[in-house]
């Protein structure tokens, strides 16, 4: 009887093995796992990068009113003169002083507007209270943090007897603006009241010229 002989062909097979990358640098191959036995890889996250955050610069502290809360004007009126401001910084913000829903007729009766900055261009802190001095009340008593290149504007809309007075707390003085009735007539008027380099302050005046009735 002829025997048969098999023969069993054993063919090697090959399995890629990834490299595991670290730091930037690449892992050899593991050596092989004994019979038997089982090894699992193991996983190595590897943090991240991480940026420390901007630095935040912390607000300046608000400083504290100085102003007693009373309907009076409580310091020297400045005086109107060079330099005259024909055109103000633009407003970075803008206060209401009553409403023109209340005015009987605003079509002649104009309001007006203050607009408080200095001169030249810097940023300031001011402690403003605005009082209405025929009804005895006060009306606003704010700190406002103006910017460079801005200014605080208010808006009087009906026609009254006004102290608006205003602190520099970088000067440490202060300085009022009589806005009397005589300035709500027909014709449209802004005030400009300012500081020069050396803290003091001007006030001056534009409006339209017309013969009011």
């Amino acid at each position: 009887m002829n025997r048969r002989q098999l023969l069993l062909g054993l063919a090697g097979g090959l399995t890629g093995v990834s490299g595991c990358f670290t730091g930037g640098s690449q892992r050899s191959s593991p050596s092989p796992t004994p019979t038997g036995t089982q090894s699992s890889p193991t996983k190595t996250n590897t943090p991240q990068g991480t940026e420390s955050p901007e630095p935040t610069a912390s607000p300046e502290p608000t400083p504290a009113r100085t102003m007693t809360n009373t309907a009076t004007l409580k310091f020297e009126t400045p005086e109107s003169g060079e330099p005259f401001v024909i055109n103000p910084p633009e407003a970075y913000k803008t206060v209401d002083i009553g409403s023109r829903e209340n005015v009987e007729n605003p079509g002649r009766q104009k309001g007006n507007a203050v607009y408080i900055f200095r001169q030249p261009e810097e940023a300031a802190t001011f402690e403003v209270q605005i009082a209405d001095l025929e009804t005895n009340t006060v009306l606003v008593h704010q700190i406002y943090r103006v910017p460079t290149d801005g200014s605080l504007k208010f808006d009087f809309h009906e026609k009254s007897h006004y102290a608006l007075n205003l602190y520099d707390f970088k000067y440490e003085f202060g300085r009022s603006l009589d806005n009397q009735e005589v300035f709500f007539d027909c014709n449209g008027r802004y005030h400009t009241l300012f500081s020069h380099s050396n803290g003091e302050y001007n006030w001056n005046t534009t409006a339209t010229r017309r013969d009011c009735d």
